[in-house]
């Protein structure tokens, strides 16, 4: 945290350093498309924090531009395919501090890409075969149903003695 002079106060952790998180890894995007990278993180970011790219003004005939307040990048590969692009990215925290940090996007490999024809005809599936799923998936469920409510029942009288513990009663 900063004092009003800017200074920062001993002891406390800079911003950047008590968020962790990183770009997802191992994206790749088809020729000519484009793809979001997104950060990866189970916490929120602090409010006021932004993000831009690092000093890069060319990507060859790649497009890549960051969003400011979320920090996804979006980026779309050449047409002409082949290669990898690696992004070095800035977060800017609201108490001055800073993380760089760096993702790379390759572009897939022509021959791993699905090809789907028009004329293709999708898989039928068996109306009957799927009903039947549904009804075991819904018999499952009742029974576990019946198995906890019968444990319950059970137990009716240790379970109201807990709940009374904490100010429940029934």
């Amino acid at each position: 945290m900063s004092q009003p002079n800017g200074e920062f106060m001993k002891g406390q952790p800079l911003m950047a350093d008590r968020f962790p998180f990183e770009y997802q890894t191992g994206a790749s995007v088809a020729a000519g498309n484009t793809t979001v990278l997104k950060l990866t993180s189970d916490e929120s970011l602090p409010a006021g924090t932004t993000f831009a790219l690092r000093d890069i003004t060319e990507f060859g005939e790649w497009i890549a531009t960051v969003d400011k307040s979320t920090g996804a990048i979006r980026v779309t590969a050449p047409t002409s395919g082949g290669g990898a692009l690696e992004l070095p990215v800035v977060a800017y925290f609201p108490d001055g501090s800073t993380r760089e940090f760096a993702t790379t996007v390759a572009v897939k490999d022509p021959q791993e890409l699905a090809v789907i024809r028009p004329d293709t005809k999708q898989p039928q599936t068996d109306e009957a075969s799927s009903r039947g799923t549904w009804i075991a998936v819904v018999a499952s469920a009742l029974t576990a149903l019946a198995v906890v409510g019968g444990a319950a029942w059970m137990n009716r009288t240790e379970i109201r003695h807990t709940l009374a513990q904490f100010g429940l009663e029934f």
